[in-house]
């Protein structure tokens, strides 16, 4: 009777593990079409806007774009806008211009939004290569003549990469990954620590400092890794004064 009762259970939870994973695929396969179009859309706004409207157009895309990610999972949303703050202060303390900074934290926040079009049994199993896909995932939906949207799918695609070339998806080396890939990829791995993500065990901002200082110069572009020793007490002082806003954006006319 014990031995048919646990059958009985095991089929009942299997078939609602089933079920859960479905659900989950049909809504990221939703997700990923309603991006399809968004982004069909807005190829199609770059050939009938004036001249000068370009940015105006980019940056309600990436409104747009911003609320699907938040309204898809709300913790990876408020990670993106921490990440595109901290990139923005790393730029700052690295001596970048003032116009290159607000770019970054502009295009940073959508780095991860391929993880939008991946099946939710990829990303419930962590299938190594499936996970992967996000950052070629992310560069095709964000692909755009538009400058700000070409910046993002730049650090969508190749935020994973490593200084000494042992990275993803492309395997590049050192400076000849983009510049803003690599302040992101030590903000990402910055703010995971910090709150425990993508499965790291949740750090102190030292010991999460420390964690990113083991691959200086490996994994991530020693200069960044500086800069994050320069801006790590400023980004911290904001998060404990008030949330993360979101950036602001110009109205579209």
């Amino acid at each position: 009777m014990m031995e048919r009762l646990k059958r009985l259970f095991r089929t009942l939870h299997l078939q609602r593990r089933s079920a859960r994973l479905q659900r989950s695929q049909q809504q990221n396969l939703r997700m990923a079409q309603d991006l399809a179009k968004l982004h069909a859309n807005y190829l199609s706004l770059l050939k009938m806007n004036k001249e000068g409207q370009l940015g105006i157009t980019s940056l309600a895309v990436i409104r747009h774009m911003t609320v699907l990610l938040q309204l898809r999972d709300h913790e990876s949303h408020q990670h993106g806008l921490r990440v595109a703050r901290l990139a923005a202060l790393l730029a700052h303390r690295m001596e970048i211009d003032r116009s290159y900074c607000a770019m970054l934290e502009l295009a940073a926040p959508l780095h991860d939004i391929g993880m939008l079009a991946l099946s939710g049994e990829t990303c419930a199993e962590n299938s190594t290569r499936g996970f992967q896909r996000h950052t070629e995932l992310g560069a095709a939906i964000l692909t755009s003549n538009d400058h700000i949207l070409s910046i993002a799918a730049m650090i969508a695609r190749s935020h994973h990469e490593h200084f000494d070339g042992s990275g993803y998806p492309d395997g590049l080396l050192g400076e000849n990954i983009p510049l803003e890939a690599r302040i992101v990829a030590v903000a990402d791995c910055f703010d995971d620590l910090l709150h425990g993500l993508h499965g790291h065990p949740k750090l102190t901002p030292q010991e999460a400092f420390n964690e990113v200082f083991l691959h200086y110069g490996t994994r991530y572009d020693p200069q960044v890794v500086r800069a994050l020793n320069l801006a790590m007490d400023e980004f911290l002082a904001g998060l404990r004064t008030a949330p993360v806003p979101a950036p602001k954006l110009m109205e579209v006319g």
